[in-house]
């Protein structure tokens, strides 16, 4: 079940800003208790360990680590401009919430803050003679960190901006997101049906994408009213005056009123929390880029393709291993429909993609692949996209010999 709080947590969590804060914190906190250990740590260590030793090496790390931050953060503001560039702007959040990249960089920032603090205070008389001993053996626990985090960094910086990691990041997200749906896939209620004529609306007052739907608080106006709610706009639509969030049947209080817009989460654009359909578009976005004049890379759209196929199976995959809640009543969504999954992102590449033979053959065999992992859910889409796709290429292709090709290969493939 979605839940409004857990999702804006979770976009907290995924900020930019709060690793290094949270590193920060960290650092400030371990630099002012490191005296209360003092009595942990043997005496014969304190002739061994010089103030003027933890202060040089103390030193070293603040002016050196202070520039590997900075270099991190403008290296990443590039990986964000070619994650954007390469591939599709909507791919820039999953570049920007990569963990290993927020961690590199909050701990080049927090070992900063450290060194420094651990400065101050030897300058201040702050630790004993057992308390530099501690300072010592944190500086060099630190070192060790931030040494297994520069080979991590150096790991992820061969990856960041590239097109192949972008397809990889999106597909992951969409499967992720997939099986948050699966769990509740009419948000806790029953399968979606015709609006009762004596409905009425309830409008969002910030008009946008729903990017989350409470279903929990929906149900429990439901029980607590006495009312049937029909959602109208599900999540990764846009909600307008013209598009309502819900549709109630019978009547509300003016504050149940407002419990059911604040159960819908609205914003500027979707996310990929809990909109796998977002992820499917994307994906289409970066073949479509890989397909225009002045990139010309088929090869890419192949990929991207082929992505799209992964990402679907895996929701079927998925679903069938997955025991979804048991619906309750009074609440009433729209389940994702597979039909909708595969089509209009598939239907894009077709259509940009339609002059290219490598682009034609992967569809078809997509298609099949499809088809053949569930019929039922996608054997009547795939048999009309297939036959769609077929007469775009069909015009587009300026040679004979390349359609007879697609052709042979649609038939192979099993489509009539």
């Amino acid at each position: 079940m979605f839940s409004k709080f857990g999702f804006l947590l979770r976009q907290g969590l995924r900020s930019i800003w709060f690793r290094p804060a949270l590193f920060t914190v960290a650092a400030l906190a371990i630099t002012l208790i490191t005296p209360v250990f003092d009595r942990f740590m043997p005496d014969a260590w304190e002739a061994v360990v010089k103030a003027e030793t933890v202060d040089s090496i103390l030193t070293i790390l603040a002016s050196s680590l202070l520039a590997v931050a900075i270099f991190s953060l403008s290296t990443m503001v590039a990986a964000f401009r070619a994650a954007s560039d390469s591939a599709t702007p909507r791919a820039r959040p999953l570049v920007i919430e990569d963990e290993t990249a927020q961690n590199a960089v909050a701990t080049f920032i927090g070992a900063f803050l450290f060194s420094l603090l651990g400065i101050i205070g030897l300058a201040t008389n702050l630790y004993d003679d057992t308390g530099q001993v501690m300072l010592f053996v944190m500086t060099l626990v630190l070192i060790a960190i931030v040494v297994v985090m520069l080979i991590r960094w150096i790991r992820t910086l061969s990856l960041m901006g590239d097109v192949g990691e972008a397809i990889q990041r999106v597909e992951n997200a969409g499967l992720t997101a997939f099986k948050a749906r699966l769990h509740a896939p009419n948000y806790g209620g029953r399968p979606a049906r015709a609006f009762p004529q004596e409905s009425w609306p309830v409008v969002t007052r910030q008009p946008g994408f729903v990017q989350v739907i409470d279903g929990n608080a929906l149900l429990k106006v439901c029980k607590e009213q006495g009312v049937e709610i029909d959602i109208v706009t599900p999540i990764g639509a846009f909600s307008d005056p013209a598009s309502p969030l819900v549709r109630v049947t019978g009547e509300l209080e003016e504050d149940a009123i407002e419990t059911v817009r604040n159960a819908f989460v609205t914003g500027p654009r979707r996310t990929y929390a809990s909109d796998p359909h977002f992820a499917l578009i994307a994906l289409a976005e970066i073949a479509l880029r890989a397909l225009s004049p002045g990139v010309n890379d088929p090869g890419t759209a192949v990929e991207a393709v082929r992505s799209i196929e992964r990402t679907l199976l895996g929701w079927r995959e998925q679903s069938r291993q997955c025991e979804p809640e048991e619906p309750r009543e009074g609440l009433y969504g729209p389940a994702l429909d597979p039909a909708e999954m595969l089509g209009e992102p598939l239907l894009m590449i077709s259509r940009d993609g339609a002059g290219f033979y490598e682009v034609g053959a992967t569809l078809q065999a997509a298609l099949a692949g499809l088809k053949a992992g569930d019929s039922e859910a996608f054997g009547k889409a795939a048999d009309e996209l297939s036959e769609e796709a077929f007469e775009r290429a069909r015009k587009a292709m300026a040679y004979a010999s390349d359609v007879e090709r697609l052709a042979r290969k649609r038939r192979k493939s099993g489509f009539a």
